[in-house]
């Protein structure tokens, strides 16, 4: 007798056929069961030409997947732990699939994940003008250059004779593209285009920089002219980026995840030389009444306990970012070993998918009150104690940073002190600007530690995450508020938080308080 559960398998085995076979110029549509097995693929049409994808993914509640494109030239990873709805971008030709694999343990087979394939045409690239020898202002590429040498690495960091002590020159060599290389991650607060030397293959752009920079970037040759609006255009850039061949120094170094090459001039940021206890880990897929839906929570308890102090909890959003990326477990164990910090409990909290967190981070009251009233009970529950607002930090970065300052305003009965990474305080909703709610805030944080990138600074004449957090640091002090702000020579992204993230719970959780 056939079973409900084997017609299902059957129907979606013909669906997902019956779409696959659909031309590469409409969108094809699809569903994946993990009934059987761990692992599915979606074949992804051979075409004549490259071609561009957006993937969407829509995944079950309670369901990672670990998503890569596996192509002849190689693979890629594209998330590394998606969940809800996820979008996907890449250039593919002959004999491409995209294989998913759980990411966690997942029972719910009779649920399955709705996939699309959605193509856009690429246009003729623009024509690329080279330059000559003459603006190559690095004197190690020259040299190269004249002496017909192949560049070796990337990006090359120089003292030069007209520069301060306190900075280097920056250059970024790509070689071997036909019509343009692009960087995400650059000393500047926007995309950057290298430019082509005239009759060769090099590209390059320098940038003089603090001799304290750190970064995490990754470069993009060949990103694709696409007949699509311009936000399309931009973000196409990560259909094609991918660490820099140039430079050996990888960050992360577990390659499932999506990795960066990085630059650290002054060895600022320290590495974790410590394992993951796996056994403090208490993972769980928490249901919120107030948002409606599912996210993972992760809580992580100190290494060791003490009764003559409570411990506080570090509640840290965009959790799989800090646990995998980060490392955030394995930091707080460090410093809590160094003598840095009291014991600690580490609470990592999910977003459901992209748009959940950029409906529920941005100053919102009701992400407050999901804190307050679903995270700490929650926490409190599992850890067998209660937490009180003075042993309560939130913590976060980007919109995460803001969230964690408005928890503090609008339940300051709960959350006695903040972490802001990168905090976007230009964000302006309903309340008001960060800095109209601080002005009139009636109860403030106890504490508060910022940090920003000084390559976060605005553009076109409007203050960026720099400026804004210069701004909220010196009205924390007109209100006299504990906090300290740190400003690091980085810019938006997780290789600076991790250095910021150690600071600020030295700061909020030191011995000294």
């Amino acid at each position: 007798m056939t079973t409900p559960k084997v017609w299902l398998a059957l129907l979606l085995a013909v669906y997902t056929l019956f779409s696959a076979t659909e031309s590469a110029a409409s969108t094809m549509v699809g569903l994946l069961s993990f009934d059987s097995a761990a692992e599915q693929s979606l074949t992804i049409p051979s075409t004549p030409d490259e071609q561009y994808w957006i993937a969407e993914l829509q995944i079950p509640a309670g369901l990672l997947l670990h998503v890569v494109l596996v192509q002849e030239t190689g693979s890629r990873v594209l998330a590394s732990y998606a969940s809800g709805t996820e979008q996907l971008r890449f250039m593919s030709q002959n004999k491409a699939s995209i294989r998913l694999q759980l990411a966690n343990e997942w029972n719910d087979y009779d649920t399955p994940v709705r996939w699309s394939l959605s193509p856009i045409a690429v246009l003729p690239s623009p024509p690329v003008t080279g330059v000559s020898i003459e603006q190559v202002k690095s004197p190690q590429l020259r040299q190269w250059i004249k002496e017909g040498n192949v560049p070796t690495h990337s990006p090359i960091i120089e003292t030069l004779p007209g520069l301060p002590e306190s900075e280097r020159l920056m250059t970024f060599v790509y070689l071997g593209a036909k019509h343009n290389v692009r960087i995400l991650g650059a000393p500047v607060n926007d995309i950057v285009t290298l430019q082509k030397l005239v009759d060769s293959d090099v590209w390059f752009r320098s940038f003089t920089v603090p001799a304290d920079t750190l970064l995490s970037y990754r470069v993009a040759p060949d990103v694709p002219h696409l007949d699509a609006n311009k936000r399309e255009n931009r973000v196409a850039i990560l259909s094609r980026a991918t660490v820099d061949p140039l430079n050996a120094d990888v960050w992360p170094l577990d390659d499932d995840l999506i990795q960066y090459s990085r630059v650290d001039i002054a060895s600022t940021v320290p590495l974790p030389n410590t394992p993951l206890d796996d056994q403090r880990l208490t993972r769980h897929w928490l249901h919120s009444h107030i948002f409606d839906n599912e996210r993972l929570v992760t809580l992580y308890r100190p290494e060791a306990r003490t009764s003559e102090r409570p411990e506080r909890l570090v509640i840290l959003l965009d959790g799989n970012e800090y646990e995998h990326k980060v490392a955030a477990a394995q930091r707080i164990d460090q410093l809590y070993k160094s003598g840095l910090t009291e014991p600690l409990w580490l609470l990592l909290v999910n977003n459901p998918d992209a748009e959940a967190r950029r409906n529920e981070l941005p100053a919102n009251p009701l992400y407050a009150d999901f804190i307050a009233d679903e995270l700490l009970p929650w926490a409190e529950q599992h850890a067998g104690q209660i937490f009180k607002r003075e042993q309560v930090i939130v913590a976060g970065s980007s919109y995460g940073g803001l969230a964690a300052l408005s928890a503090s305003l609008n339940r300051p009965d709960r959350v006695g002190h903040v972490l802001s990474m990168s905090g976007s305080f230009w964000w302006q909703g309903a309340g008001g600007s960060m800095q109209e709610r601080l002005k009139s805030a009636e109860q403030l944080p106890l504490s508060v530690y910022l940090s920003a990138g000084k390559f976060e600074t605005g553009r076109n004449d409007e203050a960026g995450i720099f400026e804004h957090n210069v701004d909220v640091a010196a009205l924390l002090d007109a209100r006299q508020v504990s906090y300290k702000l740190t400003l690091l020579s980085a810019g938006h992204d997780y290789y600076s938080w991790s250095l910021a993230l150690e600071e600020g719970l030295t700061y909020l959780a030191g011995e000294r308080k």
